[in-house]
C-alpha cells in the first residue's frame, strides 16, 4: 500500500501567518495538518523531526563552505556572496537549534483506504 508522505520546513505557530494552502508560505505544522484535514481525505499516522539533525547538517554545511571559502572567487562569487551564503547558513542552523524552524516528515492514510 502506497503511503503519502510531506516532508516541510516549518516555523512556530506563533509566527505562522494565515495561508491558504501549503506553497503559499513556511508553515506550522498546525497549518500543515488543518489544510490536510479540510482539503483531502489524507489523516496522519506518522511524525518523524528532522529539526535538530538539519541543525547539525547546516553547521557542517558552513564549516565546509568557510573552509573552501578562497576556490570562490575562482569559479565566479565574490566577498558579497560568500559573507550573505554564510550568514544564511548560520542563520538557519540557529533557527533549526532553537526550535523556531523545524523540518517534519509525516505519513499519510486516506480515510478511504480499506
Amino acid at each position: 500500500m502506497f503511503t503519502p508522505a510531506i516532508y516541510r520546513t516549518t516555523i512556530t505557530d506563533s509566527r505562522q501567518a494565515p495561508v491558504r494552502n501549503l506553497s503559499e508560505y513556511r508553515t506550522s505544522a498546525r497549518a500543515i495538518l488543518q489544510i490536510s484535514e479540510r482539503q483531502t481525505d489524507l489523516r496522519p499516522v506518522g511524525l518523524f523531526s528532522l529539526g535538530q539533525r538539519y541543525a547539525e547538517t547546516l553547521r557542517l554545511w558552513r564549516e565546509r563552505f568557510m573552509r573552501r571559502r578562497i576556490t570562490l572567487a575562482h569559479i565566479g562569487f565574490d566577498e558579497v556572496f560568500a559573507r550573505m551564503w554564510g550568514l544564511y547558513l548560520a542563520y538557519a542552523e540557529a533557527g533549526f537549534r532553537s526550535g523556531y524552524l523545524n523540518v517534519y516528515q509525516w505519513s499519510f492514510v486516506s480515510e478511504a483506504s480499506p
